[in-house]
């Protein structure tokens, strides 16, 4: 037995200046001092803990395991080491273990809001959502300025079919930090939009979403076009539908969607600026008719846009027949 108390002080300092660094070369160097500073005092359970937490962070995860359960063998009292090995073994696809270890943190610290949060985490996994929501309101209750625990809480009530509290725990998470851009998705996700109001509201969280860092990816711009063509900004919900096509020319649904914005809006227009929109309109339901036919079976979804598609093709091509010679007359054609 090694017991250089004042050697291995020194040397996990030495350990924990290089961890701050950052970098997995500097962390590699932090390790090296921490097991120095073991074998200096084999009985220094900080030694241990913060190897623990180095390992950590470069993926060593087996190791990591070891350390926090040598620390704890020696100190069974500290619940930081219970509450990082519950996350490494939640790291590894191991639950149950984690809940565990958040259970004998939240044993030593009734007080240790993070542990709760993190059972809570672990128990959503496991699909225990009921006692996931109790240990997110239990971590709040500790500390209710931590927007994640309503976030994550919104996320349990999303699953179990509850929209309400949902959204309400949406909004506490978006009023505790104005940033959280899964905040604003899920809050817009999980809204009805039964009012015009409803839509414009789901219209903001998404936009929001997509300023604070949320990939705003060719399914999302389809979607907030929608939300735009049920405002009847026709205008708008086109330029989604253009962004959603540049990422993704496969998706025949939004070439119908674009095509029905397309012979609204020239409806809405004097005949001489109609052509241009009218034949955009004629290209994407033909481009979507050509992706369905591509298609070895068809969903009954499928089928109805197909249907949609078809007759904006043949209403648009009977406008344009019908004005060949006026457009002709004004050089369109």
């Amino acid at each position: 037995m090694s017991t250089n108390r004042e050697e291995a002080v020194k040397l996990k300092n030495e350990g924990n200046a290089l961890f701050a660094q950052g970098g997995i070369e500097s962390i590699k160097m932090a390790i090296d001092k921490y097991e120095k500073a073991q074998m200096a005092d084999d009985t220094y359970a900080v030694a241990y803990f913060n190897c623990g937490l180095a390992r950590d962070d470069v993926g060593e995860y087996e190791k990591a395991i070891a350390d926090f359960n040598k620390a704890i063998e020696l100190d069974p009292s500290v619940a930081k080491a219970y509450n990082f090995l519950g996350k490494v073994y939640e790291k590894i696809g191991n639950p149950q273990k984690a809940i565990e270890n958040f259970n004998e943190a939240i044993n030593h610290d009734k007080t240790y809001a993070i542990a709760y949060f993190n059972c809570g985490l672990a128990r959503t996994d496991v699909g225990e959502y009921g006692k996931a929501i109790a240990d997110f309101n239990k971590a709040i209750e500790l500390d209710p300025s931590e927007a994640k625990a309503y976030y994550h809480l919104g996320i349990v009530y999303k699953r179990i079919g509850n929209p309400a509290k949902a959204i309400e725990n949406f909004s506490e998470a978006i009023n505790h930090d104005k940033t959280y851009a899964k905040a604003y998705y899920y809050r817009a996700i999980a809204s009805d939009d039964t009012s015009d109001e409803d839509v414009k509201k789901t219209i903001d969280d998404f936009e929001k979403a997509i300023y604070y860092g949320i990939e705003a990816n060719a399914d999302l711009k389809f979607v907030i076009g929608g939300l735009y063509s049920r405002l009847h900004d026709y205008e708008k919900a086109i330029s989604y539908y253009n962004e959603s096509i540049k990422d993704d020319e496969s998706c025949a649904e939004v070439y119908v969607k674009r095509g029905n914005a397309y012979f609204i809006v020239s409806d809405e227009k004097i005949k001489v600026e109609e052509i241009q929109l009218l034949v955009n309109a004629l290209h994407d339901f033909s481009a979507a008719i050509e992706l369905y036919r591509k298609k070895t079976d068809l969903t009954e979804k499928d089928k109805t846009f197909l249907d949609t598609a078809y007759t904006g093709w043949k209403n648009t091509k009977a406008i344009l027949d019908d004005n060949v010679e006026f457009f002709k007359s004004h050089g369109l054609m």
